[in-house]
């Protein structure tokens, strides 16, 4: 499996990878099996691991030079089965084992083959293989097994959004899946008054950004009903400096809502205009919607600008059509179709 693109690697699993197998392997499992076993057999497991380790179709996932994860997989004439998947949690919500499922689920469907897992009950990681299309067809006291049955991209990402999203780019900067490493940040630009001022959040916490990092791993862009927000990098000086944020109508999947904000150091400088502009290329482009709408307060002229900038008109003015902060405003409506964002880039 190559993964290059992806910005990592797998490399076959030695004997000598026993050590880092089997701590990450602890460290992801003893808590889970004592959960639901109530007990943790150290022999037993560390048996598990060696033989796992020793096979021939054990990888180790390596990212940035270092050692993220391993992988188990037996494959035959008619059949794929992931015995085992572990990422190292920093390395975790970056879109690896997303990845690395994709390209099983691909093998699968170009090989005519079944392919199948099993996973522990109290196993968060069953939310991603149901999203990628994965299914219990059995279970035992401790495990669900699941198995893979192909649906189209259309109906796969009506119903669970874009689940190999990882990151889209622009000349100065990167959107993609918030970490933990931005929280700070966030929690920075959200706690200024300046930047609270036209925004639904109010004293921004660090719990409050923990509880916001939880929402944003358990789904992903293009999920009908669901805000998603991208962080936004700096490229160059690899700082996190705001976030775009996506909606598709529930209601109207063929139309979406976007929203964005820029920390106060980094305003005035474009950001803000080429973040929400590659966010419409991804809305347009890759997401193929018919239209977009941004709704603003009339007082962030600012952000008003932004959008007018990149096309969009002004559908409507309501008067007093919300209250917010104590006070009731006025909304702008602005949005741009499809055929007029493609029409403005020829």
């Amino acid at each position: 499996m190559g993964f290059a693109s992806k910005g990592f690697q797998l490399r076959p699993a030695r004997s000598d990878d026993f050590r880092f197998a089997w701590s990450l392997y602890e460290e992801l499992m003893r808590q889970l099996t004592i959960e639901l076993l109530g007990r943790w057999n150290d022999p037993g497991q560390k048996q598990v691991v060696e033989l796992a380790v020793t096979h021939p179709g054990t990888s180790i996932v390596v990212k940035d030079e270092l050692d993220a994860g391993w992988l188990h997989v037996v494959e035959s004439p008619d059949a794929i089965y992931l015995g085992q998947l572990y990422l190292a949690p920093s390395f975790q919500n970056r879109g690896i084992g997303t990845a690395i499922l994709r390209e099983l689920t691909d093998r699968a469907r170009r090989g005519s083959k079944t392919l199948t897992l099993d996973v522990m009950k109290n196993n968060r990681s069953r939310m991603l293989y149901e999203r990628l299309g994965f299914h219990v067809i059995g279970q035992s006291e401790y495990k669900l097994k699941m198995q893979w049955q192909e649906t189209s991209p259309s109906e796969a990402m009506f119903e669970h959004g874009d689940s190999s999203f990882i990151s889209i780019q622009s000349q100065r900067l990167v959107l993609r899946r918030f970490t933990e490493r931005d929280l700070p940040t966030f929690v920075g630009y959200r706690s200024c008054p300046e930047v609270a001022l036209y925004q639904s959040w109010g004293n921004y916490t660090i719990n409050d950004a923990r509880t916001f990092l939880k929402e944003m791993n358990e789904i992903h862009p293009a999920m009908p009903g669901k805000w998603f927000q991208f962080a936004v990098e700096h490229k160059e000086k690899g700082q996190h400096i705001g976030d775009c944020a996506l909606m598709i109508e529930a209601g109207d999947p063929e139309q979406a809502r976007i929203g964005y904000t820029v920390a106060p150091q980094y305003q005035s400088q474009g950001f803000a205009t080429e973040a929400v502009g590659r966010l419409l290329g991804y809305v347009f482009g890759t997401l193929e919607k018919h239209r977009v709408i941004a709704t603003l307060d009339v007082l962030n002229r600012s952000s008003v600008r932004v959008v007018e900038k990149l096309g969009m008109r002004r559908e409507g003015h309501f008067i007093e059509s919300a209250f917010f902060k104590g006070r009731w405003c006025d909304e702008y409506m602005h949005a741009i179709l499809r055929r007029e964002w493609k029409m403005g880039r020829i």
